[in-house]
């Protein structure tokens, strides 16, 4: 079985760690798209953390589970180990979520998913099954330079990086500034695909990707991400598919939401037939763990109160 994204690549890849890079309107989100109806035409159960409120038109044709925006059941801001055992715990054999968190500010994105990619380690180290996460706007989660509000989330991030493949879990970063996202991080990617990128800082991150390649080939490679028309793309994976690839992503066949709006084009949104509501499990274990990880954050919360008082004291 294989995934047809526009070449073929094994169905391993739901454990693999990879890399979308691409500049704005270069193909990024219909490459995801693409990803996401490949994974639900061959049963491979994902989580998308949709940024951008893009990919709900998935359920125009296949079963999803739409959390969160206009169009998904409502998504609390502080549920993210819920939303965690929702996934894995779904009567649904499966499931494929989408999480929508467009509506909310960095701070409150940041918090959310270090819950969510916290329990969900913890459910697949437990039982281990196969699941891909997409993680749209990597940087926000998992920056190089971040603000105090990303360590918990760029821990979570770099634990399902470094880790998850043992217990089943593969993680693709989506962004358009690769300089932005943590190179920890990054560096644990073992499938890169580089859409067309430009930029001094871009490039020196390619660069460094491409650093065990001659001269001769880094130089061929970077020629092709520095003209790729849009979404034509390169895939650098020398460890897993073992070979440099430039191909085309094939266009998505479900409604891309994060279309670039034009003057006099009407677009008629799609009806989502296939969107999966599903119940909520709340069993015992899951409550709690709630009732731990609501006391672990109180505590998180009275230290570094203490901290501030005795730091402000000093001063």
């Amino acid at each position: 079985m294989t995934l047809n994204i526009g070449i073929e690549l094994p169905e391993d890849h739901i454990t693999q760690k990879c890399s979308i890079f691409g500049i704005t309107g270069t193909g990024k989100s219909n490459g995801l798209g693409v990803f996401l109806e490949e994974y639900c035409k061959k049963n491979m159960p994902f989580v998308c953390i949709d940024v951008m409120g893009a990919h709900y038109g998935l359920a125009e044709k296949y079963k999803v589970a739409i959390y969160g925006g206009k169009k998904g059941v409502e998504l609390e801001k502080d549920n993210g180990w819920l939303m965690a055992n929702a996934v894995y715990k779904s009567d649904e054999h499966n499931l494929n979520s989408i999480f929508d968190v467009s509506e909310w500010n960095d701070f409150e994105m940041q918090l959310w998913i270090a819950d969510f990619l916290t329990e969900i380690f913890r459910l697949h180290s437990e039982k281990r099954t196969p699941r891909h996460i997409f993680v749209e706007e990597a940087e926000v989660f998992f920056p190089q330079n971040g603000y105090d509000e990303s360590k918990k989330s760029l821990l979570a991030g770099n634990k399902v990086m470094k880790r998850g493949r043992s217990i089943g879990l593969g993680m693709t970063l989506i962004s358009q500034r690769p300089q932005d996202v943590n190179k920890k991080t990054l560096s644990q990617s073992q499938a890169n695909f580089l859409l067309h990128l430009e930029g001094v800082p871009e490039m020196k991150v390619v660069r460094e990707m491409l650093r065990s390649e001659t001269r001769e080939i880094r130089d061929g490679l970077i020629s092709k991400i520095t003209t790729a028309k849009k979404g034509e793309c390169l895939l650098y994976s020398p460890q897993w598919i073992g070979k440099n690839v430039f191909f085309k992503f094939r266009v998505r066949d479900t409604f891309h939401a994060g279309y670039t709006p034009e003057l006099g084009k009407k677009v008629v949104e799609p009806v989502l037939v296939n969107q999966i509501k599903p119940k909520i499990i709340i069993d015992d274990e899951v409550k709690e763990e709630g009732k731990k990880m609501s006391a672990t954050q109180l505590t998180m919360g009275i230290l570094l109160g203490l901290t501030l008082y005795v730091v402000t004291t000093i001063i």
